[in-house]
């Protein structure tokens, strides 16, 4: 049967055809006038707080578009494009933006196309939920940026943040390791360990050490942390208030051998790179190591009094 024929005989076909799709849509008259929605809009609506059944036909969307732009710059870009659209100044028109409840996190995405019908021109304005894909892109992002065991940032965002440290006056680099974590897998298996290394995270993200500090987790059980200090006392303040946040918060993680942990700590100078630092930081967590453990040593050589 010929299409003109089929739709002849079901008229509902239209709207039984949008009706199937699971994005939200309206069809708008050339004034931005919504002619006719679909059930995926009327859903949306009601699950928003409108009553059961609101088709909206006959609500002007350019005009609600244009009545929120003075409080939100997306609707501000759809009203604006819109009228564009509404007088073939533009083909289309695409926008990601976020709509998010007390319950959840959604983002949408809205398409905005020329419609031409038997009465003249118009648009069809799509919103597609897009959460799954941004909710996966941002797991991506976690993933590529932080330790996915400990949450803290990873080895990529620490060399980031030292390259931007390096040069930066007050700034100073605390390397630390964990005593007698390999006897702990030895001993008690590597969830145990797993525990122990969750556990340094989470005694990082509590206890706040200093406003402004970064940490990230190098791999294995060494951390790095990036401290704003001006002088040597401050850096071995700091240095010492996380070697005793450790060993406090440690020591409430079941394990056959006491964990502590040893803190090398120096200032970064302006000229030098990164590897500088770390080179100084490590040869302070080496003595502090030597020196049996449990301890934050600092190397003050260009530190300001």
């Amino acid at each position: 049967m010929p299409l003109t024929a089929l739709l002849s005989s079901a008229p509902d076909l239209p709207q039984a055809v949008i009706d199937a799709l699971p994005m939200q849509l309206a069809v708008v008259d050339h004034d931005g006038t919504i002619l006719r929605t679909n059930a995926a809009w009327m859903g949306f609506a009601a699950e928003n707080g409108a009553p059961e059944g609101t088709d909206f036909v006959g609500v002007n969307y350019l005009h609600v578009c244009r009545a929120s732009a003075h409080s939100s710059e997306d609707a501000a870009a759809t009203a604006a494009a819109l009228r564009e659209v509404l007088e073939g100044d533009r083909a289309h028109f695409v926008l990601e933006y976020p709509c998010h409840t007390p319950r959840a996190m959604r983002w949408f995405e809205l398409h905005l196309t020329p419609l031409e019908y038997a009465e003249g021109r118009g648009a069809l304005v799509a919103h597609i939920d897009v959460t799954a894909r941004k909710l996966a892109e941002q797991r991506l992002d976690q993933l590529a940026h932080h330790d996915e065991l400990t949450g803290l940032p990873n080895v990529r965002q620490l060399r980031a943040r030292l390259d931007e440290a390096v040069g930066t006056p007050g700034t100073a680099l605390l390397l630390f390791d964990l005593d007698r974590f390999k006897d702990v897998n030895d001993t008690d298996g590597h969830l145990v360990g797993d525990r122990v290394l969750q556990a340094v995270g989470a005694i990082v993200h509590e206890v706040a050490l200093v406003p402004g500090a970064f940490c990230a987790r190098q791999g294995g059980d060494e951390f790095a942390m990036l401290v704003p200090a001006g002088t040597t006392s401050t850096l071995a303040g700091h240095a010492e208030g996380l070697r005793l946040a450790l060993r406090r918060g440690l020591a409430r993680v079941a394990t056959t051998h006491a964990v502590t942990a040893s803190v090398g700590a120096t200032p970064i100078v302006a000229g030098e790179t990164a590897t500088d630092a770390i080179a100084r930081a490590d040869a302070a967590l080496y003595r502090a190591k030597a020196a049996g453990g449990d301890r934050a040593v600092v190397d003050p050589a260009t530190a300001p009094e």
